[in-house]
């Protein structure tokens, strides 16, 4: 039997077929180049994320306690953080700033300058009350600063937030310290001697800085606490939580005595 040639039909289904085929390429080229498109998208979000977690305190999604960028942005060019300070007799937003200076030996230091006035540091309740007293004319240690007019112009309540590097609970850390050595909280306590000494350094607060002197009982219980070892833990338990409650409890005290609150 010889072979026949084409019908028009079978042309007709050829060129169907092979415009099916063509289709299906162009839909998959398409895909293709969304997905290139995607990944690039992905890259560029990934340089954002990247370049934001250099921004002091800026949160991906932004709620209702949490930095937004712009604030963020603002409080890293005047180099001046929000700070929120919880002591017994209530909570309340300041503000600090770290300059460079040069101890005893000649080392350099930075040393923390708060919102604060011949040894009173000036506690907010409110964000407007702290927006308030930034734009009167009530004397500070912090308008030696180049930046605080910039301060001055820009801040607002909003901008009030700190970040949870930035808040610290004194109130807390007498009742911890009684708990006993197993439920000692360093987040708790760490920053908790820290905010202490900056305070402390800013106010004058000489028996405040003694007390937390290195080799003095809270300097132990601190540095047990950021070592963490096995060592670490014994010098721990040598450290009295009565005593440690009582130090401390005496600091808190002659913070509390500096303070001096603002609605």
């Amino acid at each position: 039997m010889g072979k026949q040639d084409p019908t028009d039909d079978d042309v007709k289904d050829a060129d169907l077929k092979a415009d099916e085929v063509d289709a299906v390429a162009d839909d998959e080229d398409e895909l293709a180049a969304d997905d290139d498109e995607l990944s690039a998208d992905e890259d560029a979000d990934d340089e954002l994320v990247d370049d934001d977690d250099d921004v002091v305190g800026f949160v991906d999604e932004a709620g209702e306690d949490e930095q937004s960028l712009d604030t963020a942005l603002f409080w890293t060019d005047v180099e001046i953080d929000p700070v929120e300070i919880a002591l017994p007799s209530g909570v309340g937003l300041t503000l600090r700033h770290y300059r460079a200076t040069e101890d005893d030996d000649g080392d350099e230091i930075e040393e923390a300058v708060f919102l604060a006035h011949r040894g009173k540091l000036h506690l907010f309740r409110s964000p407007e009350g702290l927006v308030e007293f930034i734009n009167s004319d009530a004397p500070h240690d912090l308008t030696e600063l180049d930046d605080w007019p910039q301060v001055v112009r820009r801040c607002r309540p909003e901008d009030l937030v700190p970040t949870d590097e930035d808040k610290y609970e004194l109130d807390l850390v007498v009742e911890n310290l009684r708990g006993g050595h197993d439920v000692w909280e360093s987040e708790l306590l760490i920053p908790a001697g820290e905010v202490a000494r900056d305070i402390a350094f800013a106010c004058e607060l000489d028996d405040v800085l003694a007390a937390l002197a290195p080799g003095s009982p809270l300097d132990d219980l601190d540095e047990g606490l950021r070592d963490g070892g096995f060592l670490a833990r014994r010098r721990l338990k040598k450290v009295g939580a009565e005593q440690a409650a009582i130090a401390w409890r005496s600091v808190i005290g002659k913070i509390s005595a500096a303070v001096e609150w603002h609605d």
